[in-house]
């Protein structure tokens, strides 16, 4: 998680380098009626990085960054469930009494 955080800025870099040159259409959110259109262009990773900074700050670079943090936690969660589960699976069976072989008797198993 350490490491997300920290690559997670050229991460953004990347993805809006991989972007730009598209018609990217988002949602606009003060009225909610339409969507804006943004073209993007940038230089290189250095533009890229001055216009991200300049335009929205040091937060910019962690747009998205939300979203990882949901799929932490579920994965954290779903990692949590399958171990209970299995966990009390483990417990059925150990406290199941063993089954033994007695070669005395010609009937096979005893309990």
């Amino acid at each position: 998680m350490i490491a997300d955080m920290l690559l997670y800025p050229l991460e953004t870099v990347v993805s809006r380098l991989h972007l730009q040159g598209t018609r990217t259409i988002i949602d606009n959110l003060d009225y909610g009626y339409e969507v804006v259109p943004i073209n993007t262009s940038y230089e290189g990773l250095l533009d890229c990085v001055h216009n991200i900074f300049r335009e929205e700050g040091l937060l910019g670079f962690y747009k998205g960054f939300g979203a990882l943090i949901i799929q932490y936690a579920l994965h954290a969660s779903i990692l949590r469930i399958t171990k209970l589960v299995f966990d009390q699976l483990a417990e059925s069976y150990r406290t199941q009494p063993a089954v033994t072989l007695d070669r005395d008797h010609d009937d096979g198993l005893q309990l």
